[in-house]
C-alpha cells in the first residue's frame, strides 16, 4: 500500500520478549514492552542498542 520506498529491514531482536508469554499462564504478573519514542536503535536487543536518554528524561 505504501510502495517499496517505505521497506526497512528487520530489527535484530534474539529474545527477551516471551516473558509476555507468562501472563497467560499467570495473569496476576504484569508486563508491557516499551520502545517506542525512546530513541532505540539499531533495534531492542541489538547487541549495540542505544537509548536517547534525553528522549527518555534520563539526561
Amino acid at each position: 500500500m505504501l510502495g517499496v520506498r517505505t521497506l526497512v529491514h528487520p530489527p535484530v531482536t534474539p529474545g527477551g520478549e516471551d516473558f509476555h508469554f507468562y501472563t497467560i499462564e499467570r495473569p496476576n504478573i504484569q508486563a508491557t514492552m516499551v520502545g517506542l519514542g525512546t530513541g532505540l536503535e539499531p533495534g531492542l536487543h541489538h547487541p549495540k542498542m542505544k537509548s536517547n536518554l534525553e528522549v527518555c528524561g534520563m539526561a
